[in-house]
């Protein structure tokens, strides 16, 4: 009987511990701003993978970056709030387009985010 009680103890501690959490991840849809650009080459994909200051967002996302291409995505790790960005890029004539979205790995926020480097 111990054994059994032990048994269903378990399994409900081990349910009550792991919450599902509903996590809607946005997108751009028809708006995107990727649609008329060309892929990155695997050349400046290299270029761009290190760890960056953050001056501008400091406050959201922490004093520093750590950004790291994985095939066609860029991802993108703060020090703050365990935040996140996963990016798709392109080129367009001189001009780098990205978007994604952003999300707080320890809660359910998440964001769009869009911008370029001229």
């Amino acid at each position: 009987m111990k054994k059994l009680i032990l048994f269903v103890l378990s399994i409900f501690i081990f349910n009550a511990c792991n919450p599902e959490l509903d996590v809607i991840i946005p997108d751009f849809g028809k708006n995107s701003i990727l649609k008329d650009t060309n892929p990155l080459s695997e050349e400046t994909k290299q270029r761009m993978d290190g760890i960056y200051r953050i001056t501008n967002g400091s406050d959201y996302f922490g004093s520093e970056v750590v950004v790291k291409w994985s095939g066609n995505y860029l991802s993108v790790f703060s020090n703050k709030n365990a935040a996140y960005f996963i990016l798709e890029g392109g080129l367009l004539e001189s001009v780098l387009f990205f978007e994604g979205y952003w999300r707080y790995a320890t809660n359910t926020e998440t964001g769009l985010i869009q911008f370029r480097i001229s």
